[in-house]
């Protein structure tokens, strides 16, 4: 799939993105088009927040960096999954949370088992323990 949208990339610039819309974006780290979902159109911009559905990062693009993906594209659920890490409520603490993410993303540096122990909304609660 990502192979057909370099070879042969769709035409930037051609449609009007609607906020659910899926889409084909351009991300700005290494200028390839990738599947995208549209959050959010910015009214007083040619702005766009996408999330990208098959890797789970999100970035705001401009909506000519944004083009209409083929349907046989958009019949593929995307591979990112929404997860939250259950069991964790976040400190309210200003000064906690820069800690807290540097000790989470200290911990997210070895391999881990990801389980999943329940829903919240459309997210999967997951726990995640060492081997």
């Amino acid at each position: 799939m990502r192979a057909d949208l370099i070879s042969d990339p769709p035409l930037a610039g051609s449609f009007t993105p609607r906020n659910g819309m899926l889409c084909a974006a351009i991300f700005s780290e290494d200028s390839n088009w990738y599947r995208a979902k549209v959050l959010k159109v910015h009214k007083d911009s040619d702005l766009i927040d996408v999330l990208f559905i098959d890797y789970g990062n999100q970035a705001t693009v401009s909506s000519t960096g944004a083009a209409q993906l083929t349907p046989q594209f958009s019949s593929v659920p995307g591979a990112a999954a929404e997860c939250q890490l259950a069991f964790i409520v976040p400190p309210e603490d200003e000064d906690w949370k820069e800690e807290s993410l540097r000790e989470v993303q200290m911990l997210t540096q070895t391999k881990l088992v990801m389980t999943v122990v329940g829903k919240n909304g459309s997210a999967d609660l997951v726990s995640l323990t060492s081997n």
